[in-house]
């Protein structure tokens, strides 16, 4: 019995998801001043088309995620063939100036964003038990090799899109247009619809199919961009330092800091440690106010504020706020390094701030409980079992890196909302681009 017991709590260990990293309708209302390159998009400004093009395809990604799984199920593999780019004559142009070469290529951009996130989104709904996305203008010459089903955005017509699919044995059928929905998930989960009603219009047995264990692949050729990933991280001193999780900045090409609804500025990795996942990075930013780290350890029962990230794009990009205790002053497998936290966290707060009742830092969120799995495990769901590396390894990891820090004793207990304005100060979010 102990020997199950223990493979049970061992599968369960190997389990833990980390937290952060880490993904359609009309294209979104585009406009821009060309001597200045000044981008409005649905209403939100950015000071130069990089910016705004890094801002959407964070929504995008949000927006990906947030697709459901298809109610019904068509199985076997799809084949998806998307056009290499988008004709220029979408509403999206009619809101900027015509003809120049700029806004020809902010268009491009922009629309390969939206054509890579619409074959994403048909593979996050589990239609197909496989899928591949190949680039293409001319659908009907690219072969079906071994696929079941070919889908294909097929033409435009009257400023829409037309979607086409067609079985292995060559039968193909137009969908209608996808109808008007007020967010993109809604629309995209429409066309998932509209696809399995087309499927059962060529004689397809459409059935309720359990989704299989292996997550769905989608291979898209050269030629795409990587998603961007985010997570947390806080300034530790006016020198502009920040601290995050290794697995945060790990693979990024670039990496940027932003506060709140601040421009984002460029950060460098300059120490990073693997094993404890802790990683210091470097800014051009001064800050006023910078976090300080607690004298004195942790207690179990301690009450306890996370903030951070979590899920850009689709919260508040100004950060949140959750509350909770310390339910045990060691992690996963008895790891002494860390604390295991009750406060809610989510993808994206990685790397964030673990406070105490007076605003100082005694861990950095690291992981939570991947509760699916656990749930195939033990038949049960687990709840609210997240964790942080404790501050005492974190300061250790910033002196050996000789990374000055402040340190301060416990303070009278301050109100949750002046904790909350107290780390909004110094936390930041942090995007990957790999």
């Amino acid at each position: 019995m102990r020997e199950i017991q223990q493979a049970v709590a061992w599968s369960i260990i190997g389990m833990v998801a980390l937290v952060g990293c880490n993904p359609q309708n009309p294209p979104p209302t585009v406009t821009t001043a060309p001597s200045q390159f000044a981008v409005t998009i649905e209403g939100i400004s950015y000071p130069s088309w990089e910016r705004a093009l890094e801002a959407t395809r964070l929504k995008v990604d949000a927006e990906v995620e947030r697709v459901p799984l298809a109610s019904v199920r068509l199985g076997g593999r799809g084949l998806v063939v998307m056009p290499t780019r988008v004709p220029m004559e979408l509403d999206s142009e009619r809101t900027l100036p015509k003809g120049t070469p700029q806004v020809r290529s902010m268009l491009t951009d922009i629309n390969e964003v939206q054509i890579l996130a619409t074959s994403r989104a048909v593979a996050k709904s589990k239609l197909f038990d496989s899928m591949s996305v190949v680039r293409s203008d001319n659908a009907a010459s690219v072969p079906m090799e071994d696929a079941d089903y070919k889908l294909s955005l097929a033409k435009f017509a009257n400023g829409g899109a037309q979607w086409r699919l067609v079985k292995a044995d060559g039968k193909g059928i137009d969908l209608p247009p996808p109808p008007a929905a007020v967010n993109r998930p809604a629309w995209w989960n429409g066309l998932n619809i509209l696809i399995t009603n087309a499927a059962a219009d060529l004689g397809v047995s459409v059935a309720r199919r359990p989704v299989p264990e292996s997550v769905t692949k989608v291979a898209v050729p050269g030629g795409s961009q990587p998603a961007a990933t985010s997570g947390t991280g806080f300034f530790i001193s006016r020198d502009g330092y920040v601290l995050t999780n290794a697995h945060v900045v790990n693979g990024c090409k670039t990496l940027k800091l932003q506060r709140g609804g601040d421009v984002p500025v460029d950060a460098v990795t300059v120490a990073q440690d693997n094993t404890n996942d802790l990683a210091v990075l470097k800014t051009p930013v001064s800050p006023a106010t910078f976090a300080h780290f607690s004298t004195v350890p942790a207690r179990q029962g301690q009450d306890v504020v996370v903030y951070g990230f979590p899920l850009a794009g689709m919260l508040a990009p100004q950060g949140n706020l959750s509350t909770g205790v310390i339910s045990a002053v060691a992690g996963l497998a008895n790891d002494t390094r860390q604390l295991q936290i009750s406060a809610p966290v989510q993808p994206g707060n990685s790397g964030g701030p673990l406070l105490d009742g007076s605003g100082n830092v005694i861990g950095v969120i690291v992981s939570k409980m991947n509760a699916l799995n656990v749930a195939k495990i033990t038949g049960d769901i687990p709840q609210n079992i997240n964790f942080a590396i404790k501050a005492s390894a974190a300061l250790e990891f910033l002196q050996s890196n000789g990374v000055a820090t402040d340190t301060q004793a416990a303070r009278k207990t301050l109100p949750t909302a002046d904790i909350a304005d107290h780390a909004k100060a110094f936390t930041v979010m942090l995007t990957c681009q790999k």
